[in-house]
């Protein structure tokens, strides 16, 4: 210690000092443990928000519970746990076992971040993975990717099971706009790391970390709701169908022109704050394009379009549109299927006529078809179904309507090609 009267050093065992002789004032062990203890206290209340190792949850439970709880309920009342890692270089002798490494809870969520955008990037090839309600979502499987998913698939051991953390799949900008993430702008979904601490949600993503307010994340989560009102299927007599036609026409040919001459529509579903739609021009319905639309009242804009044969297209729309609702997306995809034209619908049409089921002075007014089905309408109103049979060529019947369409075509095939379809 150094004397308080001239600042020389005293040794443990001298009583007074050697240079000025007046004797040091000792503190009492008592005093010395109070004195780490506020210091303990000024460490946690300056850094305690960037350091998961405390981790602590708040006095409210809301967070996550827009997910139905995925997240525990009680955090571990300690800042490691031992995982055994054998060693990479110096295999145990016989008999002997391998001593645990203690990772902290800020090394275990690095690990589970790597592992996790392992997972994405190692699987995403053949499955489509989506940001729901700001988690990372399998929308093959319809289930959320968690922690316990990464265990369950070998990706991470048994021991990360308590780390209490989940998945957030989330574009950088949607975080940005909060003043107390320090993060760029980006707008390509990437893994993020979310776990409770004692100021708030730490999060840790590839090249960073920080925490969020539990109260704007929930409010993020909130505005990611996909369930936007009922979804319904308007027929083509409603003005709600005409309105998105109109804005279609305008987006692809720059002007309004007479919707019933020039479009074809295959599918239109709306909710209360977006629209999916699949169209073709009129004669030409080999040719088809899908189209998103925002809905503003009773009028729509296109935001989306041209992407109907990219395979697993909703990835597309997830990264502009996360609130997007995929309930409203058709039950049938185009882009590894093949539309016909041609030589085929003329030779159908002809055996309509001389079965004498059609006049001679009735034109078609709308043909679509495959290699299986060929579905027609002709301008007095009466509808056809043909099908091909290997053994038989093309037969052709007489339908109601295009529902009645789809309940044929599904007997013959549980699978059928409803985009020859159109929507009524």
């Amino acid at each position: 210690m150094l004397c308080e009267n001239c600042g020389t050093v005293i040794n443990s065992g001298e009583q007074t000092c050697r240079n000025c002789g007046q004797a040091p004032r000792r503190r009492s062990r008592a005093g010395r443990i109070a004195i780490i203890a506020v210091f303990a206290l000024v460490v946690l209340a300056v850094g305690g928000f960037l350091i998961v190792d405390n981790f602590v949850l708040g006095p409210d439970e809301d967070f996550f519970e827009f997910v139905g709880g995925i997240f525990g309920a009680d955090a571990p009342d300690n800042g490691t746990i031992a995982v055994p890692v054998p060693s990479p270089t110096t295999p145990p002798a016989d008999g002997a076992t391998t001593p645990p490494v203690v990772l902290d809870r800020a090394q275990m969520l690095n690990i589970a971040l790597a592992t996790a955008e392992s997972y994405l990037r190692d699987n995403s090839r053949n499955t489509p993975f989506i940001s729901r309600l700001g988690h990372l979502f399998n929308a093959q499987l319809e289930e959320f990717v968690t922690i316990d998913t990464l265990i369950a698939q070998g990706q991470l051991s048994a021991d990360f099971a308590d780390l209490n953390a989940q998945i957030l799949y989330l574009r950088p900008g949607d975080l940005s706009i909060f003043e107390e993430m320090q993060i760029g702008n980006g707008n390509r979904m990437q893994i993020f790391l979310a776990s409770p601490c004692i100021t708030g949600i730490n999060l840790v993503w590839g090249d960073g970390s920080g925490v969020i307010f539990r109260e704007n994340l929930n409010w993020l989560f909130e505005g990611l709701n996909p369930e936007q009102g009922m979804i319904r299927r308007p027929s083509s007599h409603e003005q709600i169908f005409a309105n998105a036609l109109n804005a279609i026409t305008f987006h692809t040919r720059g002007a309004f022109d007479d919707l019933v001459d020039r479009d074809d529509v295959r599918f239109l579903a709306i909710n209360d704050n977006f629209a999916f739609a699949s169209v073709s021009e009129r004669m030409q319905s080999h040719i088809m394009r899908h189209y998103v639309l925002r809905r503003h009242g009773d009028f729509f804009e296109v935001i989306m379009t041209e992407f109907e044969n990219i395979w697993h297209y909703i990835i597309e729309i997830n990264n502009i549109l996360p609130d997007f609702d995929f309930a409203l997306l058709p039950d049938f995809d185009i882009s590894r299927n093949t539309l016909m034209e041609g030589e085929v619908f003329d030779a159908i049409i002809q055996d309509i006529r001389s079965d004498e089921m059609i006049h001679e002075d009735e034109a078609v007014e709308f043909v679509s078809g495959n290699h299986e089905f060929v579905y027609l309408v002709f301008t007095d109103g009466q509808r056809f179904l043909a099908h091909f049979r290997h053994e038989f060529g093309w037969s052709h019947e007489r339908i109601a309507s295009h529902t009645d369409a789809r309940a044929a075509m599904t007997r013959l095939n549980p699978n059928p090609p409803l985009y020859i379809l159109r929507q009524e």
